[in-house]
């Protein structure tokens, strides 16, 4: 008899061990691995909008009357083509560059360039934009000093000046920012005409920058 309550009393025991084992089990969950995430995915980079500077450059088979043509630049080589500083190398490395191109004419009227840009970036072809415009107006470039408002596109200067270049011949120019174009247009022609050149570029690149 007194075996027998002995073993009752262990699997007493027995039971109760386990219970309590089964309890701090359940007071205590195992605690799941946190879920690792994904890292964001990067937002592609836009690709600039498909421009012809061929329909925005004047363009080397229609010349402003009593003007022919003298020369056309395309590529890395129309970035430099207007700087009369010493500082070709800071246009050389401007940031977003993707296309440009140059035209040259020269007539009993007198000359004219014209200049169309591309840059990547709206952002790049504001950079770009402020360093030609500092070319033109600042006695390290042109010298113009100051100049009025262009009307063009998204910001834009219009300029006279004696162009240290050509031994101070006397010349006017426009050069303006539409969109991530950074456009030029000079010479020797009266203002306004540089100008109406300047609006006849500006509207070409309009309709092809619009949506």
């Amino acid at each position: 008899m007194h075996q027998l309550r002995n073993t009752v009393l262990v699997v007493a025991l027995g039971v109760l061990v386990s219970a309590c084992g089964q309890g701090a089990s359940s007071a205590t969950p195992t605690a799941s691995p946190s879920p690792v995430s994904a890292p964001p995915t990067p937002e592609p980079t836009p690709m600039p909008r498909a421009v012809d500077l061929v329909a925005i450059v004047v363009a080397k088979g229609a010349p402003p009357s009593g003007l022919v043509h003298d020369n056309t630049v395309e590529g890395p080589t129309a970035l430099v083509r207007l700087v009369v500083s010493r500082r070709a190398s800071q246009f050389s490395a401007l940031d977003g560059f993707t296309a440009g191109r140059y035209s040259e004419f020269s007539g009993e009227r007198g000359v004219l360039l014209s200049l169309g840009l591309l840059f990547d970036t709206v952002d790049n072809a504001e950079r770009a934009f402020d360093l030609y415009l500092d070319e033109l107006l600042s006695d390290e470039g042109y010298g113009a000093g100051s100049g009025i408002e262009a009307g063009l596109g998204g910001e834009g200067t219009c300029a006279e000046f004696d162009n240290p270049a050509l031994g101070g011949l006397h010349e006017n120019a426009c050069i303006w920012r539409n969109g991530n174009l950074v456009l030029a247009a000079g010479g020797t022609l009266a203002p306004e005409e540089i100008h109406s050149i300047a609006e006849g570029m500006d509207a070409s690149a309009s309709s092809q920058l619009e949506p």
